[in-house]
């Protein structure tokens, strides 16, 4: 079994990170006080810059179910850089709590499966006009220039156009069909690129 010697920290090194860590603490936020409130059933931070955090204490992962006397044994630890609740084995640091972030990923993720399952008077309201109306309405695919349909109504138009050339002069009727030979050239290249981008139709599914 191989062992490694750790080197050991000079005290130039040991004062060079001390003094980092004083630059960092004074010019972040820290927490100076926390409180719970049961009234707003909140947990109040105060900054040192004079702002106040108010953050509802059920989104503080692990103080839902917490009762109001160990809710205010909270305390600030790390020289204003976290909050300990000891009752309840919970700790959060106020850099994570200024943005947001109230546990971890998993106590987050169903944070945000709530949130986006709430309800409100304006959606409650909003639900029963579009029901009063039938629903939502339905999401029509939209059809490319180049589909068949499209392509049919194209031709049509084409063939219109090339009839009535007929009863028109050589020399304008020449133009009128080179024009038109260059669109059907373009409306094809667009068409197999669209669906060599798209890829091949699914087969139909054929049912037994």
């Amino acid at each position: 079994m191989s062992t490694t010697k750790r080197r050991r920290l000079t005290n130039v090194e040991i004062d060079a990170a001390f003094r980092r860590r004083d630059r960092r603490l004074a010019t972040e936020p820290l927490a100076t006080s926390v409180r719970y409130i049961p009234t707003r059933n909140s947990v109040v931070v105060e900054m040192n810059n004079g702002a106040s955090l108010v953050i509802p204490r059920q989104l503080l992962q692990g103080l839902g179910d917490a009762s109001s006397s160990q809710l205010r044994n909270a305390c600030v630890s790390g020289r204003g850089t976290s909050l300990s609740w000891p009752d309840l084995d919970a700790d959060f640091t106020i850099m994570s709590l200024l943005h947001g972030v109230y546990g971890g990923r998993k106590w987050m993720s169903e944070l945000a499966r709530h949130a986006g399952t709430a309800t409100s008077k304006a959606k409650a309201r909003a639900a029963r006009i579009n029901g009063a109306k039938g629903g939502r309405p339905r999401k029509t695919a939209r059809r490319h220039p180049s589909s068949a349909v499209g392509l049919r109504q194209f031709a049509r138009t084409l063939a219109e156009t090339a009839n009535a050339s007929e009863r028109k002069t050589d020399r304008e009727s020449h133009n009128e069909k080179w024009a038109i030979s260059c669109v059907l050239y373009a409306l094809r290249v667009s068409s197999d690129v669209y669906f060599a981008r798209k890829g091949p139709e699914p087969e139909p599914v054929r049912r037994t």
